[in-house]
């Protein structure tokens, strides 16, 4: 088993490594101040994680900000009772990454911020994350997706969504802060 899911991961890497090479995305860290638009990808499956993401999406729109969320349901029939989109194991390729038809129009789009607020890694995140062309992504350390991020928040080892929202939203509105 261990052999296939090494197989797996060979080739989910290698996809997003031959998507990220080519791709001429511009990332302009903007101000809080100044951000529009934020598209926020998270772990659906999770309660706590979604109330917790809701309720942030709703300050964030209270500040003026437009507000994006999608998250990933690790179940293989499509969830329609959240108050987003979603993403299923049946947009999922053999190898794990998120299909560019499911994922294509979210990560097309020029977010000022796109926020992963899942504290543990999720390929399928993980694919919308290294794909997005928004100015700047966000997201918790992990030291094997370094590459898929432009700021990480390191929360020690724990997977505390509160403190991962927390930490995102202290940096966010010092990024740029002057400018």
């Amino acid at each position: 088993m261990q052999v296939w899911e090494n197989l797996k991961n060979y080739f989910y890497r290698r996809f997003l490594r031959n998507k990220t090479a080519y791709a001429a995305i511009s990332r302009v860290p903007t101000n809080y101040d100044r951000a529009r638009n934020i598209g926020i990808i998270i772990d659906a499956g999770d309660e706590n994680h979604r109330a917790a993401v809701i309720k942030y999406a709703e300050a964030l729109r209270k500040d003026g900000k437009n507000v994006d969320i999608r998250g990933f349901a690790n179940v293989a029939t499509p969830v329609d009772n959240f108050p987003f989109k979603t993403w299923n194991t049946k947009q999922l390729s053999w190898s794990g990454q998120l299909s560019e038809e499911a994922g294509g129009q979210f990560w097309n789009t020029q977010y000022d911020y796109l926020l992963n607020l899942n504290p543990t890694p999720c390929q399928a995140l993980e694919t919308v994350a290294a794909l997005s062309r928004a100015h700047l992504r966000v997201g918790a350390y992990h030291a094997e997706l370094t590459d898929f991020y432009d700021v990480m928040v390191d929360l020690n080892g724990g997977n505390d969504v509160q403190n991962l929202i927390g930490q995102i939203d202290f940096y966010i509105k010092k990024i740029n802060k002057n400018a």
